[in-house]
């Protein structure tokens, strides 16, 4: 079954996360996104909607307090190695789709539902129950104070704004630089396909030195490396998100 169009759904700065939504992400943060059935799921779906594309990273990065890596916490390591994951597909998928328009749709295309959007409306956990007996409703009012998050998007917003997808921003700017939604409505010719690809590729790699980074022996993430992460996800859930928050007046 394939996705309906979710875009429109609303973002995280516009209504909070439930107490659901985030009891769901945050049993992603601790592993069950890494279950090869859900995994797979993932592959098909092209990630979570744009919603909890960015609930996920914005609950990991709010709630996880300690890591490797300069920041020793707060970062989006769950969310990189799965959106990184999904970077080398899709890249593979377009490298072997250009000037094949229906192949192209297809790896742009989402295939099932948001998993977190099926699970939290289908689940009736008892209230206040939360991942190994936390307390899921202060860990979604935590959540949703997005400090750490808007942190990131600001600190990093000279690397990534001038490659924000035009639509999404309402610029005018390369093709290339559209954002999956916006690139799968433009029906995208083999040359923008290829430039796409190599877009992904280039993300892929600054997106796994990110990730390295975070780890005991990685070596540290550059400015570029620190941005992929809003760059890949601006890529497959739109740019509303991190637009938003790095304009912010204050954080919370």
């Amino acid at each position: 079954m394939t996705q309906p169009d979710t875009m429109q759904q609303t973002p995280i700065t516009q209504q909070p996360l439930s107490v659901a939504e985030v009891g769901d992400l945050w049993s992603f943060v601790h592993g069950d996104i890494m279950v090869g059935g859900i995994r797979q799921q993932l592959r098909e779906s092209l990630g979570l909607c744009p919603r909890h594309t960015w609930g996920y990273a914005a609950v990991e990065i709010e709630l996880w307090q300690y890591g490797a890596g300069s920041r020793h916490g707060h970062q989006p390591f769950d969310v990189g190695v799965l959106y990184g994951d999904l970077l080398s597909d899709v890249a593979s998928a377009l490298e072997h789709a250009a000037g094949h328009p229906r192949r192209v749709r297809h790896a742009l295309t989402p295939r099932g539902l948001c998993r977190v959007c099926r699970d939290a409306a289908a689940e009736n956990r008892p209230p206040g129950l939360g991942y190994a007996g936390s307390d899921s409703e202060a860990l979604t009012r935590e959540a949703n104070t997005l400090r750490y998050t808007v942190q990131w998007c600001r600190e990093t917003s000279p690397m990534w704004m001038d490659r924000v997808c035009p639509t999404c921003s309402g610029t005018n700017a390369d093709p290339s630089s559209l954002c999956r939604r916006h690139l799968l409505a433009a029906e995208p010719d083999a040359e923008t396909t290829a430039s796409v690809a190599r877009r992904l590729r280039g993300l892929q790699a600054h997106l796994r030195r990110l990730v390295d980074s975070m780890t005991q022996d990685g070596e540290p993430a550059t400015g570029e490396d620190d941005a992929s992460w809003i760059e890949t996800l601006g890529w497959f859930a739109g740019w509303e998100v991190p637009l938003q928050l790095a304009t912010a007046t204050d954080a919370a």
